[in-house]
């Protein structure tokens, strides 16, 4: 069974690439610095961020390295969770060190074939906050973000379609699902599941251009499916 799940995974991320769409990552470390006076800075003024992620003395923001990683299973013991990754798919550690609060995957633009850093329509991210919010909140904030957000890039068409209760690893999740047309992108279709714990909230999203949609919701679906809870003291899956 294992074997058939892991070809049709594999089958998404073939067809994901077979429209230009490559799969690139980077996992952010840096190296030690005890003050900001010494680090070198990016382009907004901030110093380099220390190997575990901690901000340099003085300073409330920092910024990391990029490199490229490979890893079949993300483990992250510090959220209590893991995802199962598909082959020939790299992960972008979101924050520092090596523990951070999770991943994106960049999709490159359809019609360069270049990673789409300026403007990242396509992507997936999983990652995980504390938080105290119910996912009736989630749900609500996502709909008032949507129109925030269209009305600030002048999108039009908006669609938000109605939030679907579901249950992932266990737990109680939410689906949301919305889409608009942008100026200079076209149509973009996001989607949403967050997953709720007794302490964390877990995000995973995707956003990308409709005329992908189908092949890369497959990919999607795939780290959705990946996505397991493992609360402190269980054993993580072999």
């Amino acid at each position: 069974m294992k074997h058939a799940i892991r070809f049709g995974l594999a089958l998404g991320v073939v067809l994901c690439v077979s429209r230009g769409l490559g799969l690139y990552a980077q996992a952010q470390t840096g190296p030690s610095h005890s003050s900001a006076d010494a680090s070198p800075r990016d382009e907004n003024g901030r110093p380099h961020c220390c190997p575990d992620g901690a901000m340099p003395e003085g300073v409330n923001q920092c910024w990391c390295d990029p490199t490229i990683v490979h890893q079949r299973e993300y483990r992250n013991t510090k959220h209590e969770y893991e995802v199962e990754v598909p082959d020939g798919v790299a992960e972008i550690l979101i924050g520092c060190g090596r523990i951070g609060a999770g991943f994106e995957i960049s999709l490159t633009h359809p019609d360069t074939g270049e990673r789409d850093g300026a403007s990242p329509w396509n992507m997936i991210s999983v990652r995980a906050d504390r938080t105290g919010r119910t996912l009736q909140e989630m749900a609500d904030q996502w709909a008032q973000q949507q129109k925030v957000d269209s009305e600030r890039d002048r999108s039009t068409d908006l669609q938000i379609d109605p939030a679907i209760q579901i249950a992932l690893s266990s737990l109680p999740a939410i689906k949301l699902r919305a889409s608009r047309t942008q100026p200079d992108e076209g149509r973009l279709i996001y989607e949403a599941v967050d997953v709720k714990s007794l302490d964390h909230v877990y995000s995973l999203f995707l956003v990308t251009p409709a005329d992908q949609y189908d092949m890369c919701e497959k990919l999607f679906k795939s780290i959705v499916d990946g996505f397991r809870y493992v609360p402190s003291g269980h054993p993580a899956s072999q």
